[in-house]
């Protein structure tokens, strides 16, 4: 891990997932500005090989806690954090994934007949990923500060 100061980025809606021969996770925003400035501001430096998501499960849901270990270009170290539900498509997810996913930026739009999320060609591809449940979480690091920032109070300390 590196020393940059850490920034949370917990704005976006919800992650959104695709199941084929290719797994994808979309970071769902509510408009084209917050998702363009996110992938531009925070993501498109980030070195594919350096992002880590996790998903730390609980009873009915689970963080998701996604950043990048790399300096490179930042002086600030990024975090994406959101506490969702358990769904189908989440386990459907955990259950098909191997070893890498793709990361998609998208934004909901209900009104369109094509489907409620439009997914943007950015996209990173995404091979440290961790399924854990609560009880493995440490209390140091990356996990447990996001944890902290999302549930606003010290979690498994």
């Amino acid at each position: 891990m590196n020393n940059l100061p850490i920034k949370y980025n917990t704005d976006f809606l919800g992650l959104g997932y695709i199941i084929t021969n290719v797994l994808i996770f979309a970071l769902v925003f509510s408009s084209k500005n917050e998702a363009l400035s996110a992938w531009k501001k925070i993501v498109k430096p980030w070195k594919e090989d350096n992002i880590t998501v996790w998903f730390v499960e609980s009873e009915n849901t689970y963080d998701f806690i996604m950043n990048c270990d790399s300096g490179k270009n930042t002086d600030i170290n990024w975090v994406f954090c959101k506490t969702l539900a358990i769904s189908e498509n989440y386990r459907r997810f955990k259950e098909q994934y191997l070893d890498s996913a793709v990361m998609f930026f998208g934004i909901y739009t209900p009104k369109k007949e094509s489907g409620p999320v439009e997914l943007f060609s950015y996209r990173k591809k995404v091979t440290n990923v961790k399924f854990i449940v609560e009880a493995q979480v440490d209390g140091r690091g990356i996990v447990s500060e996001a944890r902290r920032t999302l549930h606003k109070e010290i979690v498994n300390e």
